[in-house]
């Protein structure tokens, strides 16, 4: 197989579920989807020559940030809500491979809470943008293509973790009754 490039050139997001009117493909200027990192602890035998990192199967909290042209007041209406506090947000993408010309989706539902609400600098020239930062992120899905590539639930603990379907830690949640 060649080499290529996997090109995303188009997104969207939703406050709230996949709702067309909670749409803000016309004010997003960028998206970053949480970073997957495990927690690790150093390591170090009394008879050992080095340390290592030992992975401790805990995912690191995630965070989601993305930025809206001027002022979006669905957006703003999410920071510190009476209730509820955290709901659900879809990010949607069109990745194009460039060698192929295939077009396709990579989508992703989380539930969380918007934590942070910057409205940035007015300036006449280039008017003002928000910055925005979703954690206390609790449930998390990405799709490729329309398949499930991973998915976190903290409800469910061991069992609310899975790769393409499949319980990353499935003898731990065995082992505590979870599955």
């Amino acid at each position: 197989m060649s080499a290529t490039i996997h090109h995303m050139n188009f997104a969207n997001l939703f406050i709230g579920d996949d709702d067309p009117t909670e749409s803000q493909f016309l004010v997003l200027k960028n998206v970053k989807l949480p970073d997957l990192e495990e927690k690790t602890k150093a390591h170090e035998g009394a008879g050992a020559a080095m340390e290592i990192d030992l992975g401790m199967g805990v995912i690191n909290p995630l965070m989601v940030s993305f930025g809206l042209e001027g002022v979006s007041t669905a957006a703003l209406r999410r920071f510190m809500p009476a209730t509820p506090r955290r709901i659900f947000y879809t990010i949607r993408g069109n990745v194009q491979d460039i060698q192929t010309h295939e077009e396709y989706e990579v989508k992703a539902v989380l539930e969380g809470r918007m934590t942070k609400a910057a409205m940035g600098d007015f300036k006449k020239s280039d008017g003002i943008a928000g910055e925005y930062e979703l954690k206390e992120i609790v449930k998390y899905k990405l799709f490729v293509k329309g398949e499930e590539e991973l998915s976190f639930d903290y409800f469910l603990g061991p069992a609310g973790v899975k790769r393409q379907g499949q319980l990353v830690f499935s003898a731990a949640a065995r082992n505590l009754g979870l599955a």
